[in-house]
């Protein structure tokens, strides 16, 4: 993702890709059970039904409410999210595109983190974008200011058709 080209925003989510071993079936060459590995309904639930688990949603845990009556009622919010527990205050898992995969936000710190499995384009995008900002200067640039352009507006999601980094690149 961007974060491996070089070309996140500040608050661009941080992108994860996890592979499974390669093994063979001797029954069939391991077709049936690579392609159970993969379903994009088993690993993705699975990882959300992890990730819920550890860090839960907001309205199912105790938060720690500070004091109103406190002795120093100066507390900025900083001091306030130090206070607050880490949870999820978003998860979806999104099977109908082309790259399946988990999304969620561990709040406080507003961290956004997507997960897919068995994709083993991103590493091979990511040296095709480095070749072309070594070959075009002015690409790394460009990029910044269209990618904070769709940003700003709400238009840089893919799954909800918008234009994520790899196709705005490849059309500048």
């Amino acid at each position: 993702g961007s974060q491996e080209t070089g070309l996140a925003l500040p608050g661009s989510d941080i992108d994860f890709v996890i592979r499974f071993p390669k093994k063979k079936d001797s029954k069939n060459g391991g077709d049936d059970l690579e392609e159970d590995l993969t379903t994009a309904s088993c690993p993705l639930q699975k990882i959300a039904d992890a990730v819920k688990t550890e860090f839960g949603i907001k309205s199912e845990l105790e938060m720690d409410i500070p004091d109103s009556n406190s002795n120093n009622n100066s507390n900025n919010s900083n001091e306030q999210q130090e206070g607050e527990k880490e949870h999820l205050s978003y998860l979806e898992v999104i099977t109908q595109t082309r790259v399946p995969l988990v999304k969620f936000t561990i709040a406080p710190y507003n961290l956004d983190i997507d997960i897919c499995f068995d994709q083993p384009h991103g590493p091979e995008s990511a040296d095709l974008m480095h070749r072309f900002m070594e070959s075009m200067p002015p690409l790394r640039p460009l990029t910044f200011c269209l990618k904070y352009f769709l940003a700003s507006r709400e238009i840089n999601r893919p799954y909800t058709g918008g234009i994520g980094r790899y196709l705005l690149q490849l059309m500048i």
